[in-house]
């Protein structure tokens, strides 16, 4: 049984991720920090079965942040992205 894998982060998700926050700091810093929350969770756990997640667009797949719209998308296995998802 291998351990966790180490998530890469695109620099466009990484970027995308801290304008959110920023977004949601200007409204509410309990929000901002929610949703950096969601966000180590959602890599935590990507890192922990990469493959778990379903199937998504031209080979991607996704993890849907539980309490906030946006989605993490990988292109490869390792390498996630992550963007404002629709209603």
């Amino acid at each position: 049984m291998t351990g966790p894998v180490q998530v890469e982060l695109h620099p466009a998700a990484i970027e995308e991720a801290l304008a959110a926050t920023e977004w949601y700091r200007e409204r509410s810093e309990e929000a901002a920090d929610a949703f950096g929350a969601e966000v180590d969770r959602a890599i935590e756990l990507i890192g922990e079965a990469p493959e778990r997640w379903p199937p998504y667009l031209r080979a991607t797949r996704r993890f849907l942040l539980q309490k906030m719209r946006y989605l993490l998308s990988s292109h490869r296995i390792q390498t996630w992205y992550c963007r404002k998802s629709s209603p």
